[in-house]
């Protein structure tokens, strides 16, 4: 600093006060400036106001009104930051006054410039908190999700099973998981229900919602609960749910319900696929079973398979009205499944087989099925097999018994062979010249009347019979009325000559109408009939 040069005489000693005053304004907005060239620009201003001095920068860098031809400089800086230093010029040396004045401003601006600084290295201070803080976070919630990954991982390749998997995700998100099967019905849920009653995903809209869930491909909601589908290789198998009345489910909750998914995948598919290897050794056996087995080589077999051939079996052929073999077949492994009930389940032609225990309900059986395809059906019971040499003739009775069933005026519901009585000498599978004969020789001319007068005289017998002989009864389900019943059986007493009250008679009519309701099924038109004949009318008697 150079104070020795002469005052110039042509500079005022001391400045208008005009120019003090807007110095010092300056001065004011240098302390509210946010940064050090804010400070640098309203010195500048305030300098000029004092007399002819200007602000350049250190390295070069002139501030407004700055001139290059200068004989006078006076540093101005920072001490905590030598970056922004300035030097203020002027042609001439300053008078005392002056310089006072240029040592007040710039003391300001000095200490404008620490405020400054100050204030730009909380700002970063409080940056590089946030982002610390930030860094923290992210760390943390990547550790947790690695977590969730591990355990899921472990869980998945060690074939712990789906109640480990789905107790893993309920203790990383604090919430109640459970997972469906691919029909809806609840597999397995942690903490366990404390009741019976269980609403699947999308009640009745089910199919609906699982199909929202497949198209989104992450985590959706339905209702309180927020689900993942359980989808390997484009083959639904379920899915899994995190009960989430209040929603405070995240992120981080959605990503451990992602892999929760993943593993349940992996667990779900090998045990599909353990199954469906199980089913066709099983398909197998019970086929040889039907076929024929020696007893040591069948238990043999059903033990590889856990499956216990020691206790009586019996065989239930099943065949449902307008459904083909492969949906009954799915049928029946859906409700011996969800029964707990071990059995082996062949297919034969459009009839399916069931080796099961003795002890299986056939009403359970069928009413669990029916329920399943919507319809009725038709099941046959064989007879009960002490070992497994005797399951092919066991086999035999039920599809005896299932096809009379079929042929009878009730084609559906449940029949045993065992009872049966006069119909397991009368089925179709025996020989039925001499059946055909004897239906013949009494129903004959009553089949013949019918066929040309387009009458019901033999349904009329046959109702009658069924309904032991009581003429109310027997009217009400013909339909008629007690008189036009009483003239029909005098119509049968005269086309037949034999009488009703003779015990032996009617043994024999009763027979035989038993014989053409089985005979009948096996054939379009009515075998017992004697030919075309002459046509002698119409209308019915």
């Amino acid at each position: 600093m150079d104070l020795e040069l002469p005052p110039d005489p042509k500079v005022d000693e001391v400045p208008r006060t005009p120019d003090l005053w807007a110095a010092l304004a300056l001065t004011a907005q240098m302390h509210d400036a946010a940064t050090a060239a804010e400070i640098a620009t309203f010195l500048g201003y305030a300098l000029a106001a004092l007399g002819p001095f200007t602000l350049a920068s250190k390295r070069g860098e002139n501030r407004p009104g700055s001139d290059e031809t200068t004989n006078w400089n006076y540093a101005v800086c920072s001490p905590a930051d030598s970056e922004n230093e300035f030097v203020v010029r002027s042609r001439t040396k300053p008078t005392p006054d002056q310089f006072t004045l240029i040592e007040l401003v710039t003391a300001h601006a000095r200490t404008a410039l620490v405020a400054s600084q100050a204030r730009t290295y909380l700002a970063k201070e409080h940056e590089t908190d946030a982002t610390v803080q930030e860094l923290s976070r992210t760390v943390a919630r990547l550790r947790r999700e690695s977590d969730v990954r591990t355990i899921l991982t472990r869980l998945s390749t060690t074939l712990a099973g789906e109640e480990a998997i789905v107790s893993a995700l309920n203790e990383v998100t604090g919430l109640p998981v459970g997972v469906e099967d691919a029909f809806g019905n609840l597999r397995v849920a942690t903490p366990p229900r404390t009741t019976t009653r269980y609403r699947r995903i999308g009640g009745h809209n089910h199919a609906d919602a699982i199909g929202r869930a497949i198209a989104s491909g992450h985590p959706v909601r339905d209702g309180e609960r927020l689900f993942q589908v359980v989808r390997p290789d484009r083959k639904l198998l379920g899915a899994v749910f995190l009960a989430d009345p209040t929603r405070r489910a995240g992120d981080f909750e959605q990503f451990a319900l992602e892999h929760c998914a993943t593993a349940l995948a992996l667990q779900m598919a090998h045990q599909r696929s353990i199954a469906e290897a199980e089913m066709r050794l099983r398909r197998d056996l019970g086929a040889d079973l039907l076929d024929g087995l020696d007893n040591d080589t069948a238990c043999a077999r059903a033990d590889a398979l856990g499956y216990d051939l020691r206790k009586p079996q019996r065989v239930h052929a099943l065949r449902w009205s307008a459904t083909d073999a492969h949906a009954l077949v799915s049928a029946s492994h859906r409700h011996l499944d969800a029964s707990r009930q071990p059995a082996l389940v062949v297919r034969r032609g459009d009839i399916i087989a069931i080796v099961a225990d003795a002890a299986l309900s056939p009403a359970t059986l069928y009413a669990g099925v029916r329920r399943i395809l919507g319809k009725p059906g038709v099941v046959g019971v064989g007879t009960i097999a002490d070992d497994p040499a005797s399951l092919p003739h066991s086999f035999s009775d039920s599809v005896r018994a299932l096809e009379i069933r079929e042929h009878s005026m009730r084609p559906e519901g449940i029949v045993h062979f065992d009872d049966l009585g006069v119909y397991r000498i009368l089925d179709a599978h025996a020989n039925t010249g001499d059946v055909h004969e004897f239906v013949r020789e009494w129903l004959g001319p009553l089949l013949d009347y019918d066929r040309r007068h387009r009458s019901t005289m033999t349904e009329t017998l046959t109702q009658y019979l069924e309904y032991g002989g009581h003429y109310d009864e027997t009217a009400a389900a013909l339909r008629i009325h007690r008189s036009t019943l009483r003239y029909r059986m005098s119509r049968i007493h005269e086309l037949t000559g034999r009488d009703l009250h003779d015990v032996d008679n009617r043994l024999n009519f009763h027979l035989a109408t038993r014989a053409l309701q089985v005979l009948s099924g096996s054939e379009p038109e009515h075998p017992m009939s004697g030919g075309p004949g002459p046509p002698e009318g119409s209308g019915n008697a």
